[in-house]
C-alpha cells in the first residue's frame, strides 16, 4: 500500500490499514512474516501486525 505517503505499508482485504506506511521497501508476507527496509536503511522482519521480529 502506498497512497499519498512517502512510504510503504500494508492493508487487509477490506482496505483497512494494518501496518502504517513507514518503509521504503515492503515485501509480500510469507508464512506470516514480511521483510521491510526502514528509512534509515535497516532491513527488518515484521509480522502481520507490524511488530518487528528479532533476527
Amino acid at each position: 500500500m502506498r497512497i499519498d505517503s512517502p512510504g510503504w505499508g500494508y492493508i487487509d482485504r477490506t482496505g483497512k490499514v494494518v501496518v502504517e506506511p513507514k518503509y521504503i521497501r515492503a515485501c509480500d508476507f510469507k508464512d506470516g512474516i514480511a521483510r521491510v527496509r526502514t528509512f534509515d536503511l535497516y532491513n527488518k522482519r515484521i509480522d502481520r501486525t507490524g511488530r518487528e521480529l528479532p533476527r
